[in-house]
């Protein structure tokens, strides 16, 4: 493992995610001030960004297949940051729309190359070294709220310009350190290139569509907990909205130890055993939510939501690495980009549930849908198997 590259990358990771966080987090700073007047402006802000990303990654995911684009990385990085400030200051709301389409873009770009040298910085330990690439992406987006309120509450939207100070440092440690002494794989894992080389395994393009819509299957629940889990302890317990973001706030900071258990498991036991447990385990702790009656118990299964949710993030897209082992930029552009945001189209509907027949029916519809992922978890071949070439 190559754990310079690796740390590097993952506050690549990091900051690029909480670039993503930034724009719903300012949002209501935004209504208050009168830049927004309706929440269909404020969903068109959220879309533009990541519409734009999922439309163009699985492109930058090709290209990064063809030639190194490690330059792509520390550009990005800065292009995602300044787009979303400019976004976030600017009084004209088609220029904002403009703005972060572009960040959207500038994120996209990021994704495929990073992932691709993070698997090979990880080695022999990919799914962990991949755990850990996630864990800045999913901290960045836990930090986004906490980093964008303070300064807007204190410092205004102007203030949004401090997050430069950290975009360019984290682009000129990507040009050091994963770009600089990292241009091949071979580079990545210390030099390795004298193992022997082995015959490429064909494309199994069939398992990585089974893997995809496990993963979109997965990104619907996320989608679904983030939007509704507070509404649901709001309803259901009549807490205030301060006390409802509690459990909400519980779950997303679980993400963080999930997603390095995973690593571990996935290392340890058994990659598509991890990803249907974590599955399995969401489903279960929604309906412990939905039967218990106790609080402080429901608060304690949203530990579970987060360590179940997050369990499956990194490992899915090492597999799909190697079920496309001539193409894993693209691998990485879908499984990170394009899956996350067509899972995110369907928050609408899960919306529609909760109108219809309340919350609870909109929870036990997350919980089905995770179990619908295990079991496209458990079609998925397993790629060490995949016939050679």
């Amino acid at each position: 493992m190559h754990r310079p590259t690796l740390y590097t990358l993952t506050a690549g990771h990091w900051m690029i995610d909480l670039c993503q966080g930034v724009v719903p987090a300012m949002l209501p700073f935004l209504v208050q001030a009168g830049s927004i007047t309706s929440k269909a402006e404020a969903g068109r802000l959220v879309l533009a960004m990541s519409l734009a990303s999922a439309i163009v990654q699985p492109g930058f995911g090709l290209y990064a297949d063809k030639r190194p684009t490690g330059w792509v990385l520390p550009v990005s990085v800065v292009l995602a940051t300044l787009c979303v400030i400019l976004g976030a200051i600017t009084d004209s709301n088609l220029l904002a729309l403009a703005v972060l389409g572009i960040a959207g873009i500038g994120i996209a770009a990021f994704h495929p190359e990073a992932a691709k040298r993070a698997a090979a910085a990880a080695g022999g330990r990919k799914s962990s070294g991949m755990s850990l690439f996630a864990m800045g992406g999913t901290v960045g987006f836990a930090t986004a709220p906490l980093v964008t309120s303070p300064i807007l509450e204190h410092l205004g939207r102007s203030g949004l310009w401090l997050l430069l100070l950290p975009g360019i440092t984290v682009a000129v440690l990507l040009q050091l350190h994963a770009v600089g002494n990292a241009h091949s794989p071979a580079a990545l894992t210390n030099g390795s290139s004298s193992a022997p080389a082995q015959e490429p395994r064909r494309n199994d393009w069939r398992g990585f569509t089974i893997l995809a819509s496990a993963m979109t299957m997965r990104a619907v629940a996320f989608y679904g907990l983030n939007t509704f889990l507070a509404l649901f302890f709001m309803q259901r317990f009549g807490d205030e909205a301060k006390i409802a973001n509690i459990p909400l706030s519980i779950f997303l900071l679980s993400s963080i130890p999930g997603t390095l258990l995973g690593g571990r498991m996935a290392d340890g036991w058994s990659r598509q055993g991890t990803i249907i447990a974590g599955l399995v385990l969401v489903a279960v702790s929604i309906l412990g939510l939905v039967l218990i009656p106790w609080q402080p118990a429901c608060w304690g299964l949203c530990v579970l939501l987060g360590i179940g949710l997050f369990m499956p993030s990194s490992v899915m897209v090492i597999i799909g690495q190697e079920l496309l082992p001539t193409r894993p930029g693209l691998a990485s552009g879908v499984t990170l980009g394009l899956a996350v945001s067509v899972g995110g189209l369907m928050a609408p509907v899960l919306g529609v549930i909760g109108d219809h027949y309340g919350l609870s029916a909109t929870l036990g519809s997350v919980a089905a849908i995770c179990l619908a992922g295990a079991v496209l978890t458990w079609m998925t071949p397993n790629p060490e198997l995949t016939t050679k070439a």
